[in-house]
């Protein structure tokens, strides 16, 4: 009766029968059976019509996210040597230089002749090496910390933002005694470090200076 009332009567397809016309059917005998496939293939079409908008909504509002196109690994390197510094500055806080326990030993404490000259040579050169060693510094200067600055220097132009670049495309080259396992600088002093974009013949070079930051 719901849809009787909502749909089919105010849209014609069905109407009520008047009692006068159910009185006169019965007297003569006329079968009043519910067609109970009345209207069922218009709602079967109005379902499917109804999912198949559903599914054009679906593609329509549902869409891919655009690919970023990547960067080839020769014009990676390029674009490296472009925008990255030829030199990367760091400051970092210095270590309080040692002091002296003792002056030094005057010339004649180590006696006369050549084993004292031998002696005294031999402080001169240990004094001269403790001067000349690099000044060390309160935490390091990392590849993550070089990786940070290059992508910094990356990322103002659309095209070189797009260079993929890891820590791991990172290394010192000039490896010593200031260098931790090709990852690290505890002093201050130039080191190289080289950049290495994988599938690119040649890699890129530049300086990282690290600087005793003043109080």
């Amino acid at each position: 009766m719901g849809r009787m009332r909502n749909e089919w009567f105010p849209r014609r397809i069905a109407e009520y029968v008047p009692q006068a016309e159910v009185r006169t059917l019965r007297l003569n005998n006329t079968a009043m059976e519910r067609d109970v496939e009345f209207g069922v293939s218009d709602l079967a079409a109005q379902i499917s019509k109804s999912a198949a908008d559903k599914q054009r909504q679906d593609e329509y509002t549902v869409r891919k996210a655009p690919e970023i196109a990547k960067v080839a690994p020769e014009r990676s390197i390029q674009l490296l040597d472009i925008f990255v510094p030829k030199t990367l500055d760091f400051y970092r806080q210095p270590l309080p230089e040692e002091t002296k326990e003792a002056e030094p030993e005057p010339m004649d404490a180590f006696g006369s002749g050549a084993a004292g000259e031998l002696f005294a040579a031999r402080q001169r050169r240990e004094d001269k090496l403790k001067a000349s060693q690099p000044k060390g510094i309160y935490g390091s200067v990392s590849t993550h910390d070089i990786l940070a600055a290059v992508r910094a220097a990356m990322e103002n132009n659309d095209e070189s933002a797009r260079v993929l670049i890891n820590e791991s495309d990172l290394k010192f080259v000039n490896a010593g005694t200031e260098v931790e396992e090709l990852a690290r600088v505890k002093h201050v002093g130039s080191y190289t470090i080289e950049i290495m974009i994988k599938g690119a013949e040649t890699g890129l070079r530049r300086t990282v200076k690290v600087h005793a930051q003043e109080a």
